[in-house]
This record gives C-alpha cells, structure tokens and sequence, in this order.
C-alpha cells in the first residue's frame, strides 16, 4: 500500500481520471486559494517529486497537461460494473476510494473526492444487491447478509439494504440477528433524526419476530433507469449538496404503498429537477422495473407528453394505435418511479393525461416537479424549500449548512482562490438569508465572486434583482436568469393573479388574511392559487410572504403602487391604533406578540405616511407604539420611529402631533440614559403645548418627563416642583390615569429627597390607582418604585412581597426590562436580611437579564448591587470588576444617582485607601445629586467623629478627575 504523500495523491487523481488531465485544473483542484503563479509553481515542484518516485515511471508531463495512464483495481472494477460482471465488481471494491486519504489538502479537491468515492459506492451497492440476490437464490443467505451489512455500515440510512438484510438473516435461520439489525437502526434514526422505520420495515420486523411462515416478499434487485438524452435532461457537473431531510422523507414516500402520486412543489430555481433527479438514482432499486425521467419542460402541450413518456421507457411507436394507448399498455403489469419534471405550463390537459396514467399504471408511482399543485385525488404536496441557512455567523458546524456549501462550491468553480474568512461569514449569512438559500439564486450569485467582495456583493444583490444572471454557458433558457424563472411564472397567470401578487408586493415580511384582504381584496381562490404556485408561502403558523426575489419581480410589475402603499399604511397603523387598549389592558402579551409579527410592516407604514407627511395616519399609533416599544424593550427602534416622523414634520404641522412627537422623544431619550436629549425634548413639548387647547393630558406628559430627567440628573429641587405642577394639571383634569401618573413621579422625587414617609404615601395611592386601571407595565413599575421606598426604610419582608408580585407578572407577561429590576430589588431583601448566598444569586440573575435585553445602565446597576454582595462575601477582587464595570456606564451615562451609590460600595473595599473612601463618601455626603439614602449610607460609614474631606471644588470636572483616578484612565 502507498503511504499518502502529495505526490501519492496526485497520482491517485491522474489514475483515476485515466485521460490527459490540463495543468490548470490540478492547480485549481489542489491549490484553489493560491496565487495563479505560485500555484504552477507548485505543480511543478509536485510532478518533480512524483515523476522521481518509484511509481514515477509511466508519468507522461507535457507543458499543459499530464497523463498516469494505468491498470487500477478502480478501473478493473468500473470495468466490471459496465459489463453487469456483479461478483467481479464486489471482488474489486476494496473499500472508501483512497480511504486513507483526509481529503483536506483543498476544499475543491475534497469536494471532488467525497463525489467521487459517492458515486463508486453506489456501484458497489448495486452490485451488492445483484449479488446478494444471487447468494440467497442458491441458498447462501448468511453470506448475503453479511454482505449486506458491509453495505449498512457505509449508510445505516439506507432502507432498501436494511430490508434486504433483515430478509437474509431471516432466511439464513438467524432471526435474532435480523431483529437486532432493525433495533440498531430503528435507534439510530429515532436519535438523529427522529423518525420512524417505514411502515414496510415495521411489518417485516413483526412478520421476523413472530416467526412467520411467509416473510413479506422482499423489493426485486436493482433495475435500470432511463432519462430522456439531450439537453432536456442535464446531469449537473457539481456534486449534489445538502437536502437530506428531503431525500429521506421523498424516499419514505415514494415507498408507502399507499402513495401513487407525489408532487414536488417549489419556486423557480428551488432545485427540484435535481432533487428529483437525485431520489430517482437511490430509490429505483426499490421498483421492479426500475424508473423513468421524463422531462417536459420543452414540450408545446399536454399532447406532447405521451411521445415524451414513450420517449423515456425506450418504447418504439406502433403505428397502429396512438402512442398514449401504447404507453398505457406498456405500463398497465410494470412496478416503475417515474419522474415527470416541470409540469407546470402543461396543466389542464396534463392533469387529464396524469389521471389516465394513474388508471393505466396501478402499480406505478409518480413523481411531479412543479410550481402548482396539480389537484388529482390522493395527490400528496411535498413542498420544498430553500437549503438550510446559518442563523449566525457563529453557529457551531457554519461550513456544514446546506446554503454555505452550495454557495462556496459554485464560487470556487467561478473563481479558484475564492475564500470564506472569519470576517467573512456575517456577510455570508445575510446573502443566504437574503436569497432565502435557493440553489439556483445562490448558484448565479456564486458567479460574481469574480468581480465583488461579499460584502459589496450583498448590498448589490438587495437592488439589483438582474445582477442573478448566469455569466456562463452553464445554464440555459428560463433557467439563465431567475428574471427568466419570474416570467415564465408571471405568463402562467391570468390578470387577477397578476394584480394580487403585484399588490402583495408592498408586504414586508409576513402577513396575514386579514391583511391581504384589506390591501390586496383578494378573493381566496386567488390567494390560494398563488400558494399552489408557489409565488406566495404559508407558514405553519398561518401566516403568508413572498421570496425576496418574487417581492421585487411582482413589484417592478405593479401598475398600482401608490394605491396598494396607501392601503397598507392605514391597515398597520391602523391595527396598532386598535390594539392599544389591549396593550394597556392587564394581559398585554398577545397583543404585544401581534405587533410583534407584524413590525416589518409596521415599520413600512410607517415610514411610508411620514414620507408623503400623513400624520393623520401616525398621529393615533404614537402612544400605542411607546407602549409596545417600551414591553418588548425595543427602546432604539421606537426612538427611530419618532425621530423618522420629527424629521419629516413641517412648522405648519399641527403644534399637539408636534410637541406629541417631542414628548415620545423624550421618554425614549431618557430610556436609553441620553437625558441632556430628554430635558430638550420634554421642554421642547411643553412650550409647544402651551399652545394647545385643552391640552392638560400633554402638559401632564411633558411635566412627569421633566420629573423624571431632573432626578436622574441629581436635579432633585427641580424634579420636585415639576411634579407638583403636573398633579395641579391632573386636579384640573380629574383623570385617574393622569393622578396615578403624576402621583409616581412626585414620589419619586420625594424619594429620592429623603422623604420616605411622603414617599411611601403617595406610591401606595399610586398602587391603589394602577391595579383599578389593570395596566400591567405602569402595575409592575409602580410595584418596583414602592418596594424600594421599603427598602430604604429597611423592611425587606414588605418589599419582598411587592418584588415577587411584580416579578410573576413580568414572567406571565414577558416584560423582559422589568425583569432585571424585580430580581435586583429581590437581591436587595436578601442583602437586609443577611442571607448573602440568596443575594448573590438573584443579583447574578438579575445582571444575567439586563444584559439579555442590553440595557447598560441596568447592567451598571445589578453589577453595582452584585458588587455590594460580594463586598460582604469578602471578595473584594471580584467585587473592584463588577465596580469599574459599572462605573465606566454610569459616569458615561450622566447617571449621578446611581454614580454615588457605587461610591459608597467603593468606599467599603477592604483594601481601599483610608484617605481615597473618605474622599468618595465626601463626595456622596456633599453632593446635591446624591440621593438621600445614599446620603446617609455614606454618613454611617464615616462614623461620629470622621470629618470629611476638603472637596473645595464640587464640579462636573473635579467630579470626573475622581471618576478617571478609580477607573485607571487619564483624566
């Protein structure tokens, strides 16, 4: 045996291949992501070595081409398998072709290989199953079915086998072996891919296990298959990728006696001729009289397609009576697959002709490729997707998604030296989402790696639908371009179906009945009938989109776009108009999960009535949409909304949208810790209200928003009259929802001055209010504000029933912001209580949340409350890491009140400098943004007797030299 060498390999190839090989194909096969010159250069280096070796001799080197031209036990075996010698050809198979070989030099040269050692397989297993035909026919059963076995031990998959070996044991007397082959693999499929046996290995077991006297007759040995020649049938030069789901489930099929007719359903450029194409060669051995392709794509009509049929079975015309009735009779006693491809365009008397066939061939099954569902009795739909496709680029196995290897092979056949690094693989996955990983859209993209990075590649492709255009030869007629693939659908429908798909155009993303309906009033036949060609796709989940590439196609084709857009907006803002009670109400959550499906669209509408200035249209959406933002902790986008519509308004726009606009912008602002934004924003809305009749609800906003922004700017005094004018305004109005608003935030203020007991008043008024209004996120926040006041006050049993309350309706009501919170006032009950180890696992749990939703200052806040806990675990390294984490957020943030509760933590380090601890606890005592309970936190620590130090200068500047000298940073 040779030792695997370069040179071995090369040799290998060159013998293989028998012929004279082009020097650039071994380049491009075994150095495709080298350099054109340096790649010659190592062929040539590696024909030196291989020529100087001792099987060098018969190596034939030409300046643009080489030859190995000998006697292989390959060749002897393929030689065998032409001839039908079956025992011959078992005798020369010696096992996986260059089984020693890793098949990793190049990924072109392992493509290559792994097609290669495919394709000898299923020679050898065709040759097998004669074999072990014959073994069993003269009563050498065990040594069939360990033949057999050798061949299950190559693909466990592999049914036909497994039936064949099962029957072997069986009749070799060894039943039990027979049964523990069905064990192993019946296992083996349930852990890998969680399917069944089918049914006909199931009664064959039962049958071996009850010791029948007659085994279920076994399926007949391989037969051949015949395809229509010429161009009408083209065998792909690329290696057939991924899809095997969907060759084992087409392959259960087509075997459940049950089944006469499957139809293979897919858009244009989903690869279903190849698919087809590829369950044919491995599911003919299970038909007696072996299986046909017939292709139709060329033929005018449905009379056309007997002559075609006939064509393919290798029947010659009688003359004496029409060809159908011909190929009638040559089918009515034949057991066959037969494969009828690209049916579409010939429905109507096709599907005529499709019954007949089923009457005359009741022992036949058939296949159809189509883009339609064909409509005959027992017709099973099997509808196809596109390859599978990364959801990111870090997904563990990336190089193993179906998408990502089509995509690779086709590039590397385009251009030799192409190649996906780590940098890469992001744009990758969104070119395979993009292309929704359909094979033909990926293969003619593939093509222009020639000229675009990936990167550039993407963002063309996403304007620019004639950019899939095949740039070779490889391709041909509709098939060239998916621009060919959309007209030759386009053309297959009458006006009505063209109108609905331009108009289901507008959609972005999925949408539902309700939607086509108001947009499109689409009938259901219509929808239905794109559905079964495969323009249009349900989801199990009842809701329905379009391909990418059909969108823009049907787009380019609408004579109607301003109309349909119009539609569209108002149906989505609409919509959100409508569930805003529901987003208010106690559940929330479905109401949430709807607008949730339904954002791409939303967020169309809503660019598009901002764009042509409908704020009619916006006006009603604005608070439903805080709501639904601010529950699915979605802060960036709804600031974006808002700031899309402010962009667009004109000084003439009505004053209360305007200020509407500006108070939404502020409460995002403010969300998202931007509040020197909030502050402008919310004054900005408050001057414009002024000008507004009967505007109280909106002063009341605008106030509570400046409320908020003071406190969290340390801005207390303030904070506090603003609260007191928006309660003067809420008297005014005599609205419960506005008291219990208003009532939060003057708490909040008194809070935060250290007044708890005012504090505690008028949060629990605030409560009594929000649980008669039943609005779950005002319920929980509510909730989480009195708790703290108890907190403060040092009564961890009165806040821990408040935080688990809120707690179970954030889980109920998936709040996934409040979350964090309620687990961080949890972490602060335990802390009071000394149950340390509690604390710091709900302060780990509540980090854990914050981060998932990516709210900084809410990871600032649980890492500062984790590092209090491990202050007193004693800790302290642990604990300075949490610290100048949350320290970096909250100086960056403008965060003061929760900047000097860190201070105090600090302070308490063990290992602190005695002066530096004095110096923060200073700053916390001094400091007007410090809140009170902070305050006196820092009071306690310096204990009676301790003088501050000198902090003679209290501004923002001294305050970041303090920041910067704790971080490490220059100041």
């Amino acid at each position: 045996m040779l030792p695997v060498t370069r040179p071995v390999v090369l040799l290998s190839y060159l013998a293989y291949r028998e012929a004279w090989v082009d020097r650039d194909e071994l380049t491009a096969l075994f150095w495709p992501e080298t350099g054109q010159r340096k790649a010659k250069q190592s062929l040539r280096a590696l024909l030196y070595q291989a020529k100087r070796g001792p099987h060098g001799h018969a190596l034939e080197v030409e300046p643009l081409r080489v030859r190995w031209a000998i006697d292989t036990d390959v060749r002897a075996f393929l030689k065998a398998v032409s001839e039908g010698d079956w025992q011959a050809a078992v005798d020369f198979y010696t096992g996986t072709f260059l089984a020693r070989v890793p098949g990793d030099d190049s990924s072109a040269f392992e493509a290559w290989l792994e097609q290669t050692r495919d394709e000898l397989h299923g020679s050898w297993r065709d040759a097998a199953l004669h074999v072990a035909d014959d073994l069993s026919a003269a009563g050498r059963a065990r040594d069939a079915s360990d033949l057999l076995q050798r061949l299950l031990a190559y693909d466990f998959l592999d049914e036909d086998v497994l039936q064949a070996c099962m029957r072997a044991c069986a009749t070799a007397g060894d039943r039990g072996r027979a049964l523990e082959v069905f064990r192993t693999f019946s296992a083996r499929l349930a852990e890998e891919l969680g399917m069944t046996p089918l049914a006909s290995t199931r009664q064959l077991a039962e049958a071996i296990r009850d010791d029948a006297p007659r085994i279920p007759a076994h399926a007949p040995g391989p037969a051949g298959v015949v395809h229509v020649q010429g161009s009408s049938t083209p065998r792909s030069l690329a290696p057939f990728v991924g899809r095997r789901a969907d060759l084992l489930e087409l392959g259960t099929l087509l075997l459940d006696p049950a089944v006469r007719l499957v139809t293979l359903l897919g858009p244009g450029g989903a690869g279903k001729t190849r698919l087809s194409l590829e369950v044919l060669e491995r599911r003919r051995h299970a038909f007696e009289d072996g299986a046909a392709f017939v292709a139709l794509e060329g033929l005018r009509s449905a009379a056309d397609v007997p002559s075609a049929v006939a064509s393919a079975l290798g029947l010659q015309p009688t003359g004496s009576s029409p060809i159908a009735d011909d190929v009638f009779r040559y089918l009515q006693r034949k057991s066959m697959l037969i494969v009828l491809d690209n049916v579409e365009h010939l429905i109507g008397g096709g599907v005529a002709l499709m019954r007949q066939l089923l009457d005359a061939a009741p022992r036949c099954t058939f296949m159809c490729t189509s883009r339609t569902v064909l409509g005959l009795p027992g017709e099973v739909v099997y509808d196809l997707a596109g390859l599978t496709v990364p959801s990111s680029p870090d997904v563990p196995d990336f190089e193993s998604y179906d998408a990502v290897q089509l995509f690779v092979g086709s590039a590397r056949r385009a251009r030799s030296d192409f190649t996906v690094h780590e940098p890469d693989r992001a744009d990758l996955v969104r070119l395979c989402a993009l292309l929704d990983g359909m094979p033909l859209a990926l293969e003619l993209a593939a093509s222009w790696v020639r000229l675009y990075r990936l990167s550039d590649l993407v963002d063309t492709l996403e304007r620019d639908l004639d950019l899939l255009e095949a740039t070779g030869h490889a391709l041909r007629g509709r098939h060239r371009s998916l621009r060919a693939v959309f007209d030759h659908s386009w053309q297959l429908l009458d006006d009505e179906q063209r109108r609905v798909l331009s108009t289901l155009a507008v959609f972005d993303g999925t949408f539902d009945l309700d939607a086509v309906d108001a947009v499109a009033h689409a009938a259901a036949r219509t929808l239905l009938t794109l559905i079964d060609r495969s323009l249009v796709r349900r989801a199990a989940s009842g809701r329905f989109s379009l391909h990418m590439d059909v969108r823009q196609y049907a787009s380019e084709r609408s004579t109607s776009g301003a109309v349909d857009l119009e539609r569209h907006a108002a149906h989505y803002l609409g919509l959100v108009e409508r569930l805003g009670d529901e987003l208010r109400s106690a559940a929330p959550t479905e109401a949430l999960m709807a607008l949730q499906e339904d954002l791409d669209n939303i967020r169309t509408a809503w660019r598009w009535a901002c764009d042509q200035a409908r704020f009619d249209l916006c006006d009603p959406a604005l608070e439903p949409l805080n709501v639904f933002f601010t529950g699915r902790a979605l802060l960036q986008e709804g600031n974006a909304f808002f700031e899309l519509a402010l962009n667009r308004v004109g000084a003439r726009t009505e004053a209360r949208f305007r200020a509407r606009l500006h108070h939404q912008l502020a409460y995002f602002a403010r969300r998202l810790d931007r509040h020197a934004a909030a502050g402008e924003h919310a004054r900005e809305a408050l001057r414009l209200a002024e000008d507004v009749p009967d505007a109280h609800a909106l002063t009341i906003d605008c106030l509570c928003e400046l409320v908020a922004t003071n406190c969290w700017k340390g801005h207390f005094v303030e904070a506090a009259a603003y609260a007191e004018r928006a309660l003067a305004h809420a008297d005014a109005l005599h609205d419960i929802h506005a008291f219990a608003r208003c009532t939060s935030w003057a708490a909040l203020a008194r809070r935060y001055q250290g007044r708890l007991d005012e504090a505690l008043r008028l949060y629990q008024e605030a409560l009594g209010y929000e649980r008669r209004l039943g609005r779950v996120v005002s319920l929980v926040r509510t909730l989480s504000d009195l708790g703290r006041v108890w907190v403060d006050l040092r009564r961890p049993e009165e806040a821990e029933a408040l935080f688990r309350e809120g707690l179970d309706l954030t889980e109920r009501h998936d709040l996934p912001y409040e979350r964090a919170f309620m687990w961080e006032g949890l972490t602060q009950c335990s802390f009071l209580r000394g149950d340390l180890d509690q604390a710091q696992q709900r302060a780990e749990t509540a980090l854990r949340h914050s981060e998932a939703v990516g709210d900084q200052v809410g990871v600032a806040v649980q890492a500062g409350e984790l590092a209090r806990v491990l202050v007193a675990r004693g800790e302290p390294h642990r604990a300075r890491t949490e610290l100048r984490r949350a320290l970096t957020i909250v100086w960056d943030k403008h965060e003061k009140p929760e900047l000097f509760k860190l201070f105090v933590t600090w302070a308490t380090l063990p290992d602190e400098d005695p002066a530096l601890s004095a110096t923060l606890l200073s700053w916390v005592v001094r400091h007007p943004g410090a809140q009170a309970v902070s305050r006196r936190e820092a009071l306690e620590l310096l204990g009676e007797g301790n003088p501050l130090s000198a902090l003679e200068d209290l501004s923002i500047d001294a305050l970041g030299r303090t920041v910067h000298g704790l971080l490490g940073a220059p100041a």
